[in-house]
């Protein structure tokens, strides 16, 4: 059912939302997350991202992202990059206020 803010209460969106999102070890599951990288927090998790680019810059992040059948020729050309700047959008957002 979609959300119709015209049909339903702000309350009503919230509780039908909630009801359909995924719990922490569901996410864990999609995300192919590890147990110890998850923080649980009830319905919500916070992610340990340090222990997440640890685990990428080893080789199995590598092997995963271009194992894709034919494609594995095209994608070992893209450079994966993890950007550590926590101000980057505000740095490119004021670089298109820039121009």
């Amino acid at each position: 059912m979609p959300y119709d803010a015209t049909k339903m209460a702000d309350w009503q969106i919230s509780e039908a939302a909630e009801k359909k999102m995924p719990s922490p070890e569901q996410w864990q599951q999609k995300l192919g997350l590890q147990k110890e990288e998850m923080l649980p927090m009830g319905r919500l998790a916070k992610l340990d991202f340090l222990k997440i680019i640890e685990r990428l810059k080893g080789p199995g992040f590598t092997l995963a992202f271009t194992a894709k059948g034919r494609l594995n020729p095209l994608l070992e050309t893209i450079p994966v990059r993890v950007i550590l700047n926590e101000k980057i959008a505000l740095l490119g957002a004021g670089r298109c206020a820039a121009r």
